[in-house]
Parts: structure tokens; C-alpha cells; sequence
């Protein structure tokens, strides 16, 4: 059974609390979404000057209102999907630790300690790494749905720039994710060889000091560790280029809507207020789509 699908099955034992995570997450995004309306509202307040300040008051007031709201949303996602995620592992590693012990001995004959124990170690956290990323993988999706919505209604053809770059933007985090999937195999292969590298030194210490070969282990150990830092910074070349890859092409974005939206200005089809509100959905879909892109490299990691 592929190793996701069985992820998906623990994560199933705890489905109350990732329903609550996920009511959480869907209450900060439609918090988040909310901060576009009241930027549209501070800028109308300023264009009346006192002729309503009443209107920015409220501005103020909902905006502190907002941000606590947001705190308890952020909290509850946070709490609810982490305990769930650190059950999930705390659950593979008993069954793990139950299954190697129902092994029978030939398994220890021909498998190294220190490979059992790096599976243990190593990829139970990164199972974990993988439902952890579930946090962001909740709330991205749905802050999108809604600030691309309100963009859409704000103004159709602004939204359509984003629309076509978007495409390109999934390819590319889709490219990196595959890569990063072959790049972790080889990350735990080399981690179990130090692991066991490290096993055979400290059971063997006493014949080792007896034929006084320390620096020919130090040397295999150092082989080993060299081996797992390439491993390591090959994966994480990978992973750094998705963060600033998706900001960039977001910048493309982002030119072209600030050159159509000043031209719609200009022509007196849109409030500069509804204007800077829908740069502030904007950076919201960018955000969460970036959220995205490193849940793509953590899943990929599992």
C-alpha cells in the first residue's frame, strides 16, 4: 500500500480534530478575507475626511476586532491539527516498535541495528513533518476560494492576469515536488548507512581501541556523514527554490495588475479604495499559495 494512502489512515483515527482544525482554518480565512472590505472602508472614510469620522473609528475598532478573532482561529488550527499530527506519530512509532518485535531473529541477522533504528527516528518524523503540513493545507485552499472570489467581483479583468500565470505557478511547484520525492529516498538511505555506521562503532569499541583502528572508523564515519549532508542540501536546494519561485512569478502578477488597475482607475471604473482592497486579496491568494507550495514539498518528503 503506497505510504500516503496509509498516512491518510491514521490520520482518519483523529478525524475529530482535524475537523476542528479545519473549522478553525475556514474561520481564519473568512477572517482574512474580511480585511480586504475594511481597507475598501478606511479609504472611503479618508475621502469624506470629517465628514465621517465615525466610519474610520469603526475601521479601527473592527480592525483590532478582526485580528483577535483571528488569533483564536489561528490557535484552535494550530492546537487541534498538531495534536492530531503528533498522535499520528506517537501511533506508528508503537506499531513499529511492536512489529520489530514480533520479527523473528534472521531479520536481525541480516538487517543492521542502526538501519532499524533510523527508521524509527528519521521517518516517523518525517510522517509526521507530512500530517503537521496538513495546517496550512487547510486554511491556503479555502483563503483562496474566498479573496479570488471577492478579486473576481471586485474586477473581472484584473483577475484574469492572475488567472493565466497561475497554471505556470502549479507546474513548476509540481516539478520541484517529484524531485524532492527521489531526493528524500536517497536522504534516508544515507541516514540509515550513518545510523548503522554509528551501531557498529559503539558495539564494536572495545576490539576497535584492542586493534587501534580509530581513525579508520572516524574516516568510514566521516565518508558517511559527507554522504548524508550532500543528500541533505540536495533536498534543500529543492525546497528553498519554492518560496521564492512562486514570489516571483506573484511579482509578475502583481505588475500586471498594478498597470491594468491604474488604467481602470484613471478611466473612473474603479474606486481607488476597491483597488487597494483587491491588492490585499491578492497577497492573500500569493500567501496561501506559497503555503501550498511547501505542503507540496513535505508531502513529497513522506
Amino acid at each position: 500500500m503506497d505510504i500516503r494512502k496509509r498516512l491518510f489512515g491514521y490520520i482518519l483515527r483523529y478525524k475529530w480534530s482535524f475537523i476542528n482544525g479545519a473549522i478553525c482554518g475556514a474561520g481564519g480565512a473568512g477572517v482574512n478575507a474580511s480585511f480586504g472590505f475594511l481597507v475598501e472602508r478606511f479609504f472611503k472614510a479618508l475621502e469624506k475626511g470629517q465628514q465621517n469620522q465615525q466610519l474610520l473609528l469603526m475601521v479601527c475598532v473592527g480592525t483590532i476586532g478582526l485580528y483577535l478573532i483571528k488569533w483564536v482561529f489561528t490557535y484552535g488550527q494550530t492546537y487541534f491539527l498538531s495534536l492530531a499530527s503528533n498522535r499520528v506519530a506517537a501511533d506508528l512509532r508503537t506499531e513499529i516498535y511492536a512489529h520489530i518485535q514480533s520479527l523473528p531473529l534472521s531479520f536481525f541477522d541480516r538487517t543492521r541495528t542502526g538501519h532499524i533504528i533510523s527508521r524509527i527516528a528519521n521517518d516517523v518524523g518525517a510522517i509526521q513533518n507530512g500530517s503537521g503540513a496538513v495546517i496550512p493545507l487547510v486554511q491556503a485552499p479555502l483563503t483562496i476560494i474566498g479573496c479570488l472570489t471577492m478579486m473576481f467581483l471586485t474586477s473581472w479583468k484584473l483577475s484574469l492576469v492572475s488567472v493565466v500565470v497561475a497554471p505556470f505557478m502549479a507546474m513548476t511547484i509540481s516539478k520541484i515536488g517529484k524531485r524532492m520525492r527521489k531526493l528524500t529516498s536517497l536522504l534516508q538511505i544515507s541516514l540509515a548507512d550513518l545510523m548503522a555506521a554509528l551501531e557498529d562503532s559503539m558495539v564494536g569499541v572495545r576490539v576497535i581501541k584492542s586493534f587501534g583502528t580509530e581513525d579508520y572508523e572516524i574516516n568510514k564515519f566521516v565518508e558517511h556523514n559527507k554522504r548524508s549532508l550532500r543528500a541533505a542540501m540536495r533536498g534543500v536546494k529543492r525546497s528553498a527554490a519554492v518560496a521564492p519561485t512562486v514570489e516571483v512569478l506573484g511579482a509578475v502578477i502583481a505588475v500586471g495588475v498594478i498597470w491594468l488597475g491604474a488604467s481602470q482607475v484613471q478611466a473612473g471604473h474603479l474606486a481607488p479604495g476597491q483597488l487597494i482592497a483587491y491588492f490585499v486579496w491578492a497577497n492573500l491568494v500569493s500567501a496561501s499559495a506559497r503555503q501550498l507550495g511547501q505542503v507540496g514539498v513535505a508531502y513529497n518528503q513522506t
